[in-house]
Parts: C-alpha cells; sequence; structure tokens
C-alpha cells in the first residue's frame, strides 16, 4: 500500500492529525484523555472519532491509547481535512502513535459519516468534507 503522505486533520474538541504513518493528538477535551500506547491502525482512527463524538464502538476494536474519563461530555463535532504533502505540524504538546495504514482515508470517512448518520438521523445532521487534492479544494456537503 503507498505510504500516506497526506494530513489529516481534525478539528472538534479533539485536535488530530494524521501524517506520514503518524497519528497525533493535538488538543482533547478534559472529558477524554490520551496515554501512551502501542501502534494504532487507520481503521481504528474511526473508531477513536466515534468514541470521542459519544457513539458506542465494538468491544474488539478498543485501543489502549484512549480513556473516556466523562462520557456525558463527549465532542460535538468532528471536521476532517485531507491535506497532501503535510509531512509536519511541530507541535510540543502532541501525543504522538505510529500509524499502521491499513485503510484509506476515504474509507474511514464514509464509516464515521454512516454511523453518525445512524446515530443522529432525527437532527437532521449537516457533515463536510474537504479534500486539497490540488490546488482547488473539493467541498462535498451532505
Amino acid at each position: 500500500m503507498k505510504m500516506l503522505k497526506s494530513g489529516l486533520i481534525t478539528l472538534c474538541s479533539v485536535l488530530v492529525t494524521v501524517r506520514a504513518n503518524e497519528f497525533s493528538i493535538l488538543h482533547t477535551p478534559e472529558a477524554i484523555e490520551f496515554q501512551p500506547s502501542s501502534t494504532i491502525d487507520l481503521r481504528t482512527v474511526k473508531d477513536v472519532f466515534t468514541a470521542a463524538l459519544g457513539i458506542s464502538v465494538k468491544q474488539d476494536h478498543r485501543w489502549s491509547g484512549m480513556d473516556i474519563k466523562n462520557p456525558f461530555e463527549t465532542t460535538e463535532a468532528v471536521v476532517s481535512f485531507i491535506i497532501p504533502g503535510l509531512s509536519s505540524l511541530n507541535f510540543l504538546h502532541a501525543h504522538d502513535y505510529d500509524l499502521l495504514i491499513n485503510d484509506n482515508t476515504d474509507n474511514v470517512y464514509d464509516s464515521l459519516l454512516n454511523l453518525i448518520s445512524h446515530k443522529y438521523a432525527a437532527n437532521n445532521q449537516t457533515t463536510v468534507k474537504v479534500t486539497f487534492k490540488s490546488s482547488e479544494p473539493e467541498v462535498i456537503i451532505k
């Protein structure tokens, strides 16, 4: 599989970047805590986002690097940017984890969108995906 040479920045109460085989947590709310852990795979990143939103994940997909201290104060929104060529953000206080690329970011986004749509079907939620694959960003609103 081609090495991931793009970045995925997630802005919410949890601020995350995925770049060049590294997963970094840049900011979290007090209700979510990240600890040192082993490698995380890209499919599990979807579960981390899902759990941070307060949506249940499968028991066998629990990653030891994240602890939700208060399930009633979870994140309310996730905004992701995929930016090709991003090699480093150089944040000093990030929690960094080795990332196994076993999926692509589009599959992660689609899975997360499906879970959010089911969880909040009655709320008429809007999702926005912005992808920077060329000089012009691609914006998809659902």
